[in-house]
């Protein structure tokens, strides 16, 4: 059906709500001679232009919407239409007929609606606004309070927390400990002023740096080991620690310190605190404490021997029978003076162990022998005490790595105390066990009232005694079982104790049982150097040497004999004069025109014993026999034997070093006429006895007023390498020194008896039959 354009128009209008105001207008470029106009378009008649005019494509130098219909665009705009109002446009080109719609409206109709509903709705919004803002501020006044009280009481924390962290910096920078912090890294975080003196640091200068700026090189090592240990610990898991160990200061200087070390691993890693003293001044004091207590100590052994030596012979009747009074103050006087003498002997021990000076001589020896020994040394006191030891004979058929002295030192507390404990008429009983640990158990029990239950703890401390008063019934310094716990750790043992259900305290001592292993052979009969270039040889002359009881050492060439032989160790050797590196002829007469290897005794073994004896034109310099190869080893053993042995028609002479006249005295009464005695009071006189003639035994004193015995000892060993030494003195024997001499007796230890015994053994051993009719002078 044609209808005509406002005929279409009012149909849009009544249709799609246009309004008013509201039209469509379509236009369409004007064509000229085939050519478009530019300037004006040709548009359909609608309602306000019945007539299709022209209309220009730009009004006022604005393009109008139509015009961008044309050229394709499509837009919704506000702009001016051909009236100069303000209108809506809606613009798109239709399809691709080169024409243009536009629909389009006034602004102010359009809006109408919009401002007759926000008259109605602006209040309301103002009403809602407002009461939104009512319920906002009684919803939020309480919490906005709350936040401002909080803010009040976290600003007080702040404050109280500040005031506290300066008070630990006060109470940290005052301190006179150091106390430096580190992180997992062992980087410094913190130190305080007095750990920068004490190691001559800054403080802020240390903060990142390594704590091994702060201790010697040889820590360093055990310093990463414990950083990796520490590492591998549980989070959380707070441990500490307490050590003593050098510290070192800027200067280079170290310096003893006390170190007490807390540490723990968190989520970030690990930290440290330490807190640390410098000890400088109690070690200082220590050391004049133990140098007092040892030179008071060691002085006191001396008079406190001769004192207990004279008693002693009284007692025996050395000076003729006493009358019973004096007897019996005698008695006392000697009773009096050993238990001053164990006191001294528990002090110098308990001195030695804290200065970690104890040294041990242990030996594999077979247990029950020693167990034996104890009891039948210990007997006499227990009977004092009306008490009988009883070893029960079920031994273990096993042996221990013990120091025999310090072992029997042990169980003489333990039977003592035991025998100390006990009712009268009582009883200690002593057996041995194995425990399930491989340990050898050696139990002493005795039938007492036991240990009180709050002196458990303090038992093995120094000077415990469960009666520490004035007026206990008990003797005793209460050094004996601290003593005793130190000399059994040093033994790789331990010592405890249990109360029995039925009574008495049982004490035991554990140490490493050693079934498989042997006795390490010693010089028995003395030390010898085989010097043989023939590997097989020396092997075979050491093997038969070991059998005759000899310990040997092996030089293949002259050159390695000389080096050991100025150990001045060797009691004997065997020589063959075929050497690589020296003529053995050559060689001997060298060692007879030095004055440490002059009276060497030397037994030729060789496959030219015979040339070389005829080479020496009978001049043999006192060897002992020249034997030729194959070897006879009885005969090699008879010379040695001989060799080693002094006349048995010659009177024992013994050369006694002593300061002391009354101990020089003491010795001579003690051997009388059965040997002869040549004294010397200090180490000058001691080497003019010793260049004049050789000795049978030689007692020495390590303490003379002119020079150590230590000295003298070695010049002993280099010159009269034959002859045993016994020292006797108040000071102890390093291990080194110990390895030289025949014996060592301890001043104010040792009883005129055991110092008798000892001499005799010596002199038995260089074969001198005489003195086994010295008679013992015994009380």
């Amino acid at each position: 059906m044609d209808m005509p354009l406002p005929a279409i128009n009012r149909l849009f209008a009544s249709n799609l709500g246009l309004g008013r105001t509201g039209e469509m207008v379509i236009c369409g470029p004007r064509l000229i001679a085939g050519r478009i106009d530019t300037q004006n378009m040709r548009c359909m008649p609608h309602r306000f232009r019945p007539q299709g005019a022209l209309t220009p494509y730009v009004i006022s130098g604005t393009q109008l919407p139509m015009t961008q219909a044309f050229q394709g665009r499509a837009a919704v705009i506000q702009a001016l239409d051909y009236r100069r109002h303000e209108v809506i446009d809606a613009f798109a080109p239709i399809g691709s007929s080169g024409l243009g719609m536009v629909l389009k409206i006034d602004k102010a109709e359009l809006y109408a609606p919009v401002s007759r509903q926000m008259q109605l709705l602006i209040p309301l919004l103002l009403a809602i606004v407002l009461g939104g803002i009512l319920l906002l501020r009684r919803l939020t006044l309480p919490l906005l309070r709350a936040i401002v009280h909080s803010e009040g009481q976290a600003s007080e924390s702040n404050e109280r927390l500040r005031q506290s962290e300066e008070r630990y910096r006060s109470v940290v920078e005052s301190a006179r400990e150091g106390i430096v912090t580190a992180d997992s890294n062992g980087r410094i975080t913190y130190m305080n002023a007095a750990a920068g003196r004490m190691f001559g640091q800054d403080p802020e200068e240390m903060r990142g740096q390594s704590v091994t700026r702060l201790m010697p090189a040889r820590y360093q090592e055990q310093h990463e080991g414990h950083m990796q240990r520490f590492a591998a610990g549980a989070p959380g898991r707070i441990m500490g620690t307490q050590v003593e160990l050098e510290g070192l200061r800027k200067s280079g200087e170290e310096f003893p310190l006390e170190l007490s070390l807390t540490y723990w691993q968190s989520s970030d890693g690990m930290h440290f605190t330490s807190i640390m003293r410098d000890i400088s001044e109690r070690k200082a004091v220590e050391r004049m404490k133990n140098e007092f207590v040892s030179t008071v100590s060691h002085e006191l052994r001396t008079p406190l021997t001769s004192i207990r030596g004279s008693l002693g012979l009284l007692s025996g009747g050395v000076a003729g029978e006493l009358p019973a009074q004096s007897k019996q103050l005698v008695k006392i006087a000697l009773s009096n003076s050993e238990r001053l003498s164990n006191l001294i002997n528990d002090i110098l021990d308990i001195e030695k162990i804290e200065s970690g000076k104890l040294e041990l001589q242990p030996q594999v020896l077979p247990l029950a022998p020693l167990l034996r020994q104890a009891v039948t040394e210990n007997a006499g006191y227990a009977s004092a005490f009306d008490c009988t030891l009883v070893l029960q004979e079920s031994f273990l058929d096993t042996k221990v790595r013990v120091d025999p002295d310090r072992l029997m030192q042990i169980l003489a507390n333990l039977l003592s105390n035991a025998a100390k404990f006990s009712p009268k008429g009582g009883q200690v009983s002593v057996h041995t066990e194995l425990t399930v640990a491989g340990q050898v158990r050696i139990t002493v029990c005795d039938q007492g009232p036991g240990v009180p239950e709050n002196f458990h703890e303090r038992i093995f401390q120094k000077f415990a005694q469960a009666d520490a008063s004035d007026t206990r019934s008990k003797g005793g310094t209460g050094l004996g079982l601290s003593i005793s716990r130190a000399l059994a750790q040093a033994m790789q043992g331990r010592i405890g104790f249990i109360n029995h259900p039925e009574g008495g305290a049982c004490f035991h001592l554990e140490l490493p049982c050693l079934d498989h292993l042997h006795e390490r052979a010693g010089p028995e009969l003395g030390r010898i150097l085989i010097c043989e270039d023939d590997p097989d040889v020396a092997h075979l002359l050491s093997l038969m040497l070991r059998e005759g009881g000899f310990a040997c050492d092996l030089a293949f060439s002259a050159s390695q004999a000389k080096q050991q032989l100025a150990t001045g160790k060797y009691m004997a050797m065997t020589l063959d004069i075929m050497l690589p590196d020296q003529d053995g002829i050559s060689f001997l007469r060298e060692l007879r025109a030095q004055a440490s290897t002059r009276h060497l005794p030397i037994v030729v073994v060789s496959a030219k014993a015979a040339a070389g004896r005829q080479e020496l034109n009978g001049d043999a310099f006192a060897i002992v026999d020249w034997l030729s190869k194959p070897i006879d080893q009885k005969r090699l053993l008879d010379g040695l034997h001989q060799a080693l042995k002094y006349s048995a028609s010659e009177k024992p002479c013994i050369l006694h070093v002593e300061d002391d006249p009354d101990i020089r005295q003491l010795i001579a009464i003690m051997l009388g006429n059965d040997a002869e005695i040549v004294a010397a009071g200090d180490a000058a006189k001691a080497r003019q006895a010793m260049a004049a003639r050789r000795y049978h035994l030689v007692i020495l004193d390590l303490g003379l007023p002119d020079d150590p015995g230590s000295h003298l000892l070695a010049e002993l060993r280099q010159y009269q390498p034959l002859t045993p030494v016994l020292v006797f003195s108040s000071q102890e024997l390093s291990r080194e020194l110990s390895e030289q001499v025949a014996g060592l007796l301890i001043k104010s230890r040792t009883s005129h008896e055991l110092l008798l015994d000892s001499i005799r053994k010596l002199l038995h051993r260089q074969a001198i039959p005489m003195l086994a009719e010295i008679p013992e002078k015994t009380a």
